[in-house]
């Protein structure tokens, strides 16, 4: 077996289900997130031999995924679709139904609230909570300094505050 497939396999055991979900955030859509991270393994699969072990294994696909997703941004803004939020909801397995109601509602604010965000804000939100990398990490997979990561995440942070106090009526968060 091809040596380059045996580690784009245990690439994507170890790896695809935080990318679909960082993907998600980003693009609020799973379906395209999916899209997205299988071409991920296909493009890392390609360009394997110029992997230089500088970075994590880690890293380097979440700098390729950042890369389609901006793409897929740019086809989506030439096409102007709409994002459907509601999509992305799963409820959790152990409330009852009132309180798998509000969690669902408090998630479907939330993920709106990200989803409306500028793009580099959205993009260390989803890098920092839902892939749970470090502030390093990310500085490295955007090619950013750590100090416009941490005031990113900053800026996002007063955003989603604002929005969901005053748009989504939650008070203050």
């Amino acid at each position: 077996m091809d040596r380059n497939w045996v580690t784009i396999a245990t690439w994507m055991k170890e790896y695809a289900d935080r990318l679909v979900r960082t993907v998600a955030v980003m693009v609020c859509d799973e379906e395209d997130a999916q899209d997205i991270v299988q071409e991920v393994f296909v493009k890392a699969y390609n360009s394997l031999d110029n992997f230089r072990n500088e970075a994590s294994p880690f890293t380097y696909l979440y700098a390729i995924a950042l890369n389609l997703v901006r793409s897929h941004k740019r086809k989506l803004k030439r096409s102007k679709d709409l994002i459907e939020y509601d999509d992305m909801i799963v409820p959790g397995p152990y409330l009852n139904p009132e309180d798998a109601a509000v969690s669902q509602e408090q998630v479907s604010a939330v993920v709106k609230a990200v989803g409306i965000l500028p793009h580099k804000l959205r993009e260390v939100v989803s890098l920092f909570y839902v892939t749970g990398i470090s502030i390093q990490e990310i500085s490295d997979v955007l090619d950013v300094s750590i100090g416009t990561v941490k005031s990113r995440l900053f800026r996002a942070r007063e955003k989603l505050k604002r929005y969901l106090s005053k748009e989504a009526g939650y008070g203050s968060i």
